[in-house]
């Protein structure tokens, strides 16, 4: 088998059915990696990364460790990532709607402690409570 061959297949197989024509009109698999491995949150809706390695597919930006480039697939949507075996990440929850408090859970849990702020429970009963209260009250 020739050099461009092999990098063809090896190509086509990392881009998670999607061709390596598909790949080079819509994003190359360098620059869908390269959004991974950075947390580029403005990637989030427009691909699914599947990591074979673990089993699981995450939003671009998810805050999880970078997988290796050989065991990363790339999806157009979290259906196609089902599809090929892989379940939803439990850090980043890519089947959640834009939008929704589930979508960007640091700025949900940030907003509901500042409701608890502002209601005057900190005032009321201070700070001084375990972590597990705190998050149970906070809703995480």
């Amino acid at each position: 088998m020739s050099d461009s061959r092999q990098v063809m297949s090896v190509a086509t197989v990392r881009l998670g059915g999607m061709t390596a024509r598909d790949a080079s009109s819509a994003r190359g698999f360098d620059e869908m990696y390269g959004a991974l491995a950075s947390r580029d949150a403005r990637f989030d809706g427009q691909f699914i990364a599947g990591v074979h390695s673990t089993g699981i597919y995450c939003r671009p930006s998810c805050p999880a460790v970078t997988p290796k480039p050989g065991n990363v697939s790339f999806y157009r949507t979290a259906a196609a990532a089902h599809e090929a075996g892989l379940r939803a990440c439990k850090r980043c929850q890519p089947d959640a709607v834009p939008g929704s408090p589930d979508w960007n859970l640091r700025d949900d849990l940030a907003s509901r402690a500042m409701r608890l702020v502002q209601d005057g429970v900190v005032e009321r009963e201070g700070v001084g409570v375990s972590r597990a209260d705190s998050a149970t009250r906070a809703g995480t």
